[in-house]
């Protein structure tokens, strides 16, 4: 069976949290940025930055098929290069 597509499964649960965790720190981000810092609220982009450059190494020592994922990287490279 497959677990592509909205069907009850864990797959599908997770995504309805991660979409709602977004749309709710979305709505809180502007209300807090009253509340935070100047100081931390620069701290947080880099912060969340080297947070998922870890997760992303992570998980291309995992990954088999890191070839793909290197050609992907410099794609993706040429193509920002590209839009200017």
């Amino acid at each position: 069976m497959s677990n592509i597509g909205i069907s009850g499964n864990a797959y599908s649960k997770n995504a309805f949290i991660n979409s709602g965790a977004i749309i709710l720190g979305g709505l809180a981000g502007p209300l807090l940025s009253r509340i935070i810092s100047q100081r931390l609220q620069d701290g947080l982009p880099p912060t969340f930055a080297l947070a998922s450059m870890a997760i992303g190494i992570t998980m291309i020592i995992k990954a088999h098929f890191i070839p793909v994922v290197v050609m992907a990287l410099i794609l993706g490279t040429a193509l920002w290069w590209l839009s200017g």
